[in-house]
């Protein structure tokens, strides 16, 4: 057995695959050259939309890689259909429409893995894609797409393999109540969406993307991912405002971002949420790059942060204390019909 694979009863707080490392640093191969060239926005891109897929991982056959590969492009898809269809809608039109795709998405996810592609995939992209005017959401999309189709193709350069990958992160989507879940999960989308709105009117759909990232079925995963995706994603976006500040040369930056990806890509089978923070600092970087004010730079990534914390919170609330409070009003019900 690799001894850079964690066991799944005993992860280790972080463990670097070479096979997932190499995998991130082929997959920056289109990136790094963009960025070198001068086109920053589209390496940065690029590598984001290569982050589905690669940490899905590099399956053990070739057919399983194509399947990655395509489940992946639903990302993409996702963040189109929230720019194209939901940005166009009213607030409160857009917020019944997220409660609806999250209950379907929960709902079929008891019985059929589409169902579990959509809570995945499918359901943070819209949020992601709701922040975007069409043209840009079409081609950010685009991007994540052509991303996760050339994640794919690198992939297909490993052997094949007998060892199956662990279907538990598969089974993490899944809710032994689904409709209670998928009430609950619709919830955190549609308060989350209304809220962000509020609070950043310039990424509205950021606040509900945090809050959908973290919100998952079993009580104590919600309660272990509020707190660290919202640290690593901090640490991120702090990182992103020092970098940007320091207006570093094209080829440190592709350097930069290239070590980034491998690093999270590399370790994303480790107990600590690393990937967050990798994210936040791509994504903050390719928004605050062409900024010249300080001050806006450190107030859109404050903006950032808030959104981030204020998702959270609207997680933790739904996939932690109301269920605890359904939990206590059951057993209560149950003390008094007994007596």
């Amino acid at each position: 057995m690799n001894k850079n694979i964690a066991t799944k009863n005993q992860p280790n707080n972080i463990v670097f695959s070479k096979t997932d490392g190499l995998h991130a640093a082929l997959n920056m191969i289109p990136a790094f050259i963009l960025i070198l060239s001068g086109n920053l926005t589209a390496g940065i891109a690029f590598a984001l939309g290569t982050i589905p897929a690669s940490q899905l991982g590099v399956a053990p056959n070739r057919k399983k890689r194509i399947v990655f590969s395509v489940i992946s492009c639903v990302f993409g898809l996702g963040i189109i259909g929230g720019s194209l269809v939901l940005h166009n809608m009213s607030l409160w039109l857009a917020a019944i429409a997220f409660f609806i795709v999250a209950f379907v998405a929960s709902v079929i996810a008891a019985k059929k893995p589409i169902g579990i592609v959509m809570l995945a995939f499918f359901l943070p992209a819209l949020a992601v894609g709701y922040s975007y005017s069409p043209s840009v959401g079409l081609s950010l999309g685009l991007v994540f797409i052509l991303g996760s189709l050339w994640s794919g193709l690198t992939s297909m350069l490993w052997p094949e393999s007998k060892i199956q990958n662990s279907a538990d992160g598969a089974k993490a989507f899944v809710s032994s109540n689904p409709k209670i879940y998928g009430v609950l999960l619709g919830l955190t989308a549609s308060v989350a969406l209304v809220l962000g709105t509020y609070i950043d009117p310039v990424f509205i759909g950021w606040t509900a993307t945090s809050a959908l990232l973290i919100m998952r079925p079993l009580r104590g995963m919600v309660g272990l991912r509020g707190l660290a995706r919202t640290l690593s994603t901090i640490l991120g976006t702090l990182l992103a405002i020092i970098t940007v500040q320091l207006d570093l040369p094209a080829l440190v930056t592709a350097l930069l971002i290239s070590l980034m990806m491998i690093f999270i890509i590399g370790t994303r089978l480790s107990r600590w949420y690393i990937v967050p923070m990798g994210t936040a600092f791509l994504i903050l970087t390719l928004q605050l790059y062409e900024e010249q004010n300080i001050n806006a730079i450190r107030q859109l990534g404050y903006s950032r942060i808030l959104d981030n914390i204020l998702g959270a919170a609207i997680a933790l609330f739904f996939g932690l204390l109301v269920p605890l409070m359904l939990i206590k009003i059951q057993k209560h019900s149950h003390t008094k019909a007994g007596t």
